[in-house]
């Protein structure tokens, strides 16, 4: 059995890029940089970024590049989740919450 691969913030891009490219690949139709980049909403040197390692889809990003590509979002989604986790607030921002006074009784 093979050892786990343990994966830290830092390889999770260079992981989730290799998974894109060689899906965006071997997909049926196959998928061109700029046509997922249209399809994406973002520019075709974002797609080439994340298939280099440089950077990673955000979740949602991600999601939608599952559904175009027939793919299942599987293990990357969770590492997709911890390598954007210091941007996303659990709760949103609890500063701008309304302060709440205790009464007694």
């Amino acid at each position: 059995m093979a050892a786990p691969v343990h994966f830290t913030p830092s390889t999770v891009p260079e992981h989730v890029g290799a998974w894109l490219r060689d899906l965006r690949l071997t997909s049926k139709p196959k998928w061109s940089q700029p046509a997922l980049a249209r399809e994406l909403g973002v520019s075709q040197n974002t797609v080439s970024r994340w298939e280099r390692g440089q950077s990673c889809p955000t979740v949602a990003e991600y999601l939608t590049i599952c559904r175009l590509l027939h793919a299942h979002p599987g293990a990357n989604l969770d590492r997709i989740v911890s390598a954007h986790a210091h941007t996303m607030p659990l709760f949103g921002d609890m500063r701008a919450a309304p302060a709440v006074e205790a009464r007694n009784g």
